[in-house]
C-alpha cells in the first residue's frame, strides 16, 4: 500500500506541525519547525494526523469516560479511541469474511500500543480487558448513531461481532 504521506509536505500531530523528510519501509521521518527531527510508524503517525483533523472538525467531542478525580477531565474521547476499534475490524476483514467477536477485538486492542496508552489512562476498577470493553462499547454506541456505516454488526451470545460490509 502506498504511503499516505508525501515527502516535503506538512502534517500535524498533537505536538504541532511537522514536515515529512523521508519514508523508509513502514517508517516516516519528519522535522519540526524548531529543527527537531523524529520518526514513527507510517500507520501510527497517519492515524494521529486523521484524529487531529477530526478533532479540528468536531472541537467539542463527547467524553465517554470521566476520571474518578471529580475534575470531569476526559480520560479519552470517541475521536481518539474508536478509530482504533475500526482499524482492528478493517484488518480482520481484509483476512476474513467472518465477523470478529468482542474477545478478539479486546485482544487486538491490548496488543496495540496506542490503544494501550488509552486503556492505561482509564481510572476505574476494571481489568485492562474490561477497560478495552468500555472502548468497544463506545464504538458500538457510535455505530448505533450512524457513524460507522461501513461496518455490519451481528448479535452473538451476550454481545456483538463486527465486519466490514460486503459489497452486493
Amino acid at each position: 500500500m502506498p504511503s499516505p504521506f508525501k515527502i516535503g509536505e506538512m502534517y500535524e500531530d498533537w505536538d504541532g506541525t511537522y514536515k515529512v523528510v523521508s519514508l523508509d519501509g513502514d517508517r516516516v521521518t519528519f522535522v519540526r519547525p524548531d529543527g527537531t527531527q523524529d520518526s514513527g510508524t507510517i500507520e501510527g503517525k497517519f492515524r494521529i494526523y486523521q484524529n487531529v483533523l477530526l478533532k479540528r472538525k468536531h472541537p467539542n467531542p463527547l467524553s465517554y469516560h470521566e476520571s474518578r478525580s471529580g475534575s470531569h477531565e476526559s480520560a479519552y474521547t470517541y475521536e481518539e479511541a474508536t478509530p482504533i476499534v475500526a482499524e482492528v475490524i478493517d484488518k480482520h476483514s481484509k483476512r476474513s469474511t467472518d465477523y470478529i467477536d468482542h474477545a478478539h477485538i479486546v485482544e487486538a486492542l491490548l496488543g496495540d500500543p496506542e490503544a494501550c496508552s488509552i486503556i492505561d489512562r482509564i481510572h476505574d476498577d476494571k481489568s485492562p480487558e474490561g477497560r478495552a470493553g468500555v472502548i468497544i462499547a463506545g464504538f458500538s454506541k457510535q455505530w448505533t448513531e450512524g457513524r460507522w456505516e461501513r461496518f455490519d454488526r451481528m448479535k452473538i451470545g451476550r454481545g456483538h461481532a463486527w465486519r466490514v460490509k460486503r459489497r452486493r
